[in-house]
């Protein structure tokens, strides 16, 4: 089974705050984690995906400040289609046939 989180963060730095989410991934088996709103450099995701125990990671390029997208070593994610306000990947986990996951992020500016 594949379970997904997504998080409006709204600010990735603090230690508590990547503790918790270590801890909703370890509990709930999470294979794939969309951070919304990180306010952190894109230049950090490595050392936040580290924190967070996942591996492997991609930026929306047209939103890189605003949607971040990790996953473990279970998964496989290619990047489909991105946009400012959204992205969308193919995911397969254990070599299963892929699906299509979209993440939205609905900012109002």
């Amino acid at each position: 089974m594949m379970n997904f989180l997504m998080w409006n963060v709204r600010g990735a730095g603090k230690d508590s705050l990547r503790s918790r989410v270590k801890k909703l991934i370890v509990m709930n088996k999470v294979c794939l984690l969309a951070v919304i709103e990180p306010k952190m450099a894109p230049t950090k995701l490595r050392y936040f995906s580290s924190a967070v125990g996942m591996h492997s990671f991609m930026v929306n390029p047209l939103a890189e400040k605003n949607m971040w997208l990790l996953w473990n070593d279970n998964v496989e994610v290619r990047s489909i289609l991105n946009f400012e306000q959204a992205m969308t990947v193919s995911v397969s986990f254990l070599g299963a046939e892929p699906i299509l996951v979209t993440v939205v992020y609905g900012c109002c500016d």
